[in-house]
């Protein structure tokens, strides 16, 4: 079972923010919401969230600004704006900043769960890049300590015969130096 994701809703309108709150409660969803940009940095500073539906224009900031925070202190977070005076250069801006898609209030409950559903996703699949990425980067580095340090001659030897590396017992052997044995012999 996957774990409940957190959701952050940042709008001035108190009505809408209840309305968007209930729609995601009901599909399963951890929410709070904020009404101000600085009430939403704070959350973000001390809290960890999955997704922040974020106002455009807000009381105390342009939602810009909170987005840059949000890169800045949570770059994992997943950033959907909002706006109910949407134009295609404040898309351009919010999608420029980060922002993983943009919406125009108002919106159908459905459009804004696949949105919500999408981010997810996204989210989670970037995060299992990176663990992949990270046990790769580990296993070379075991790789490389185990080959470099075994007390055994060691090649790799490619199809064309060609050495492309060779430890330190190895290069030994042949008598050259390392750096010149790998890629430059071959059998």
């Amino acid at each position: 079972m996957a774990p409940i994701s957190t959701i952050l809703i940042v709008d001035d309108e108190p009505r809408l923010c209840l309305s968007i709150e209930a729609l995601l409660v009901r599909e399963g969803y951890h929410t709070q919401s904020v009404h101000s940009g600085g009430e939403a940095i704070a959350l973000i500073k001390q809290q960890r969230f999955d997704l922040v539906l974020l106002d455009l224009f807000i009381q105390d900031m342009e939602g810009y600004q909170v987005l840059d925070v949000i890169n800045r202190l949570r770059p994992e977070v997943q950033v959907i704006m909002m706006t109910g005076m949407a134009s295609v250069d404040s898309a351009r801006v919010a999608l420029r900043k980060g922002a993983y898609d943009y919406l125009r209030k108002p919106f159908e409950h459905q459009a804004l769960l696949k949105t919500i559903s999408n981010a997810l996703e996204h989210r989670r699949l970037r995060a299992q890049h990176k663990r992949a990425e990270q046990a790769l980067r580990s296993s070379e580095e075991k790789y490389r300590s185990v080959f470099h340090n075994t007390g055994t001659a060691t090649v790799i030897v490619e199809a064309d015969l060609t050495i492309s590396e060779a430890n330190a017992k190895a290069a030994d052997l042949m008598g050259k130096e390392q750096s010149a044995v790998e890629g430059g012999i071959t059998c």
